[in-house]
């Protein structure tokens, strides 16, 4: 509220693909979901045609700078990639959840940081492309990939064979989230991905992940 006060003509807010289950919000949100969703709902109420919103909801941002200068480290919660790189590494067994009933492994949407960074700023350039007073967009990347498979991918680079138990999938969590967006924003930027397969994405983490842990 009070930046749309100081006369700011455009907001672009980060929120989250994680608000969706099957193309609908999440009965059971967690936290972060919900607070994503609480902030995206504000928006909307007090956008106008001075003061335009853009929502982008991005997927599993993963991945470093690949020349291992720049990269995430963060004690507070536990992410899958760097979480599987540990246990890895120091043979510890990972825990992968799993839907029993179904028999399969959840399924997620990863894009690289630097993928993220440009699209931002590639909004930025573009700002008045916009010209709705509310647009919300699903940033996704050509693949999903399922925590097997992260771990997997991940274990190969290494070359260190994980072990790892199967969990049953929490209540909160989708074992397949589908998405539809109106507009496809990436189109919309003229902008195409630089990383669209999950063992380039993993290499980047690799010189970062060597310097942290």
């Amino acid at each position: 509220k009070n930046i749309k006060d100081n006369n700011v003509k455009y907001f672009i807010f980060s929120s989250s693909l994680s608000v969706f289950d099957q193309n609908k919000f999440k009965k059971n949100l967690a936290p972060y979901s919900m607070y994503k969703l609480r902030i995206e709902k504000y928006l909307k109420k007090i956008s106008s045609k001075n003061f335009k919103v853009i929502i982008l909801r991005y997927p599993n941002i993963i991945g470093s700078d690949p020349k291992g200068t720049l990269g995430e480290k963060n004690k507070f919660i536990s992410r899958i990639v760097p979480l599987f790189y540990r246990n890895i590494i120091s043979k510890k067994k990972n825990i992968l959840y799993y839907d029993q009933k179904n028999k399969a492994y959840p399924s997620r949407n990863y894009m690289h940081v630097e993928d993220i960074a440009k699209i931002n700023l590639q909004v930025i350039s573009n700002i008045t492309k916009f010209d709705n007073k509310f647009q919300i967009f699903n940033i996704m990347n050509k693949k999903k990939y399922t925590n097997f498979e992260v771990m997997n991918i991940l274990s190969k680079i290494l070359k260190i064979k994980p072990t790892f138990e199967l969990r049953k999938i929490n209540k909160k969590e989708s074992i397949n989230q589908l998405f539809k967006s109106k507009d496809d924003i990436l189109k919309m930027l003229n902008y195409s991905p630089e990383y669209t397969n999950l063992k380039k994405i993993l290499k980047t983490n690799i010189k970062w992940f060597k310097k942290i842990y």
